[in-house]
């Protein structure tokens, strides 16, 4: 199966420095490549891009003259960006899904990036070359998502859905599982992220502020005290600075703990983020809210008693009892690795995902 690779948002390559957005479509590259593919992207290549790579890695305008040998096209989800009024080359992206008369796959990690329509964007910028029928995306995508209420999705989006546990995807690149340092770690509990348009706020205050003295709490990303409004001058937790990707494990790994939060659309959509098995890779006592993992998919019935919390106080409860019983602690990080690598083929998962495509063309 011969399938061509593009990105919204970023561009794709393996250059030494790779961000959060590239690092995510050299992985799905990688997934399907896994699973027997031959995959070719496309992107904006610049002279000084790494020449040796691991997959073919072409120009946008190499696209349409070789679309002819692809048999599908996967598209990674992501949001068009004009800093300064300028172009975002992967609008171009768009013009080759129009082109392409073969099926389209649009891999929707994150729900807020369902493909948005660029036409009113792009139309009457200074720049603009296209018109818009080269713009606009007929319901011709299939959204290949970790969420599970796809009746949903294809309500919102009218494209299309099917649901794929996108949520283990952090199982299948070969992790190393680590044990967080009970002895030096700085931290309780710690979360790391964004404020998400505060979109996430009341969840944040109700499991990382108002804790007790004894509970060390810290919040780092692009995070800080004042942009909380309705906190109720509660006891706030500590406030780290952004870093960059290859500092976020090193900072998590300062906490014994992490609290698994999502969105109103997270919880109404029934997905369980990337980040629930990202923790437990990392070593971290992997608490969820229960609020959001609604149906109780994250654990099996011994690991929810403990782990699947309701409020602070039971929190609160949690935390003393791990960090005041070493023992308790590496216990319960070695049961969480069992159970998400329970039943989990990595060959086979990578396998599952082109069977699925396949059987969706």
């Amino acid at each position: 199966m011969n399938i061509g690779v593009m990105k919204i948002g970023a561009r794709i390559h393996e250059n030494d420095k790779i961000g959060n957005s590239t690092n995510e479509v050299l992985a799905t590259i990688k997934l399907l490549q896994g699973g027997g593919a031959n995959v070719t992207a496309f992107t904006q290549v610049l002279p000084s891009d790494n020449k040796n790579t691991s997959f073919p890695i072409k120009n946008y305008e190499d696209f349409y003259g070789s679309c002819q040998d692809l048999d599908a096209l996967v598209i990674v989800n992501g949001n068009l960006n004009f800093y300064g009024g300028q172009k975002d080359q992967s609008v171009e992206v768009y013009k080759c899904i129009n082109h392409f008369t073969g099926p389209v796959f649009y891999f929707m990690y994150d729900p807020y990036l369902g493909l948005k329509q660029c036409v009113k964007s792009v139309i009457n910028r200074s720049w603009n070359t296209y018109i818009e029928k080269e713009l606009f995306i007929p319901n011709k995508l299939h959204y290949i998502t970790q969420c599970r209420a796809t009746n949903l999705i294809n309500e919102e989006a009218q494209q299309t859905c099917t649901y794929y546990p996108l949520e283990k995807f952090p199982l299948f690149m070969e992790p190393t599982f680590e044990q967080v340092d009970f002895d030096k770690a700085e931290y309780d509990l710690n979360y790391a992220g964004t404020f998400r348009g505060g979109r996430r706020e009341k969840d944040m205050v109700k499991f990382f502020f108002g804790l007790p003295d004894d509970i060390r709490a810290q919040m780092f990303g692009n995070l800080n005290l004042s942009q909380f409004k309705k906190n109720g001058n509660l006891r706030p937790p500590e406030f780290g600075k952004s870093v960059t990707h290859d500092l976020v494990k090193e900072n998590i790994q300062k906490g014994l703990s992490t609290v698994i939060i999502g969105d109103k659309k997270y919880k109404e959509l029934d997905d369980i983020a990337q980040r629930a098995s990202e923790s437990i890779i990392y070593g971290q006592v992997t608490f969820i809210d229960s609020d959001y993992d609604r149906k109780n998919r994250m654990y099996d019935k011994e690991l929810s008693e403990f782990l699947r919390i309701d409020d602070r106080e039971q929190l609160v409860d949690r935390l003393r009892k791990i960090k005041n019983d070493k023992n308790l602690f590496y216990e319960i990080l070695e049961k969480q690795k069992n159970h998400v690598l329970k039943d989990f083929n990595k060959d086979e998962y990578a396998k599952d995902l082109i069977r699925q495509l396949e059987s969706l063309m």
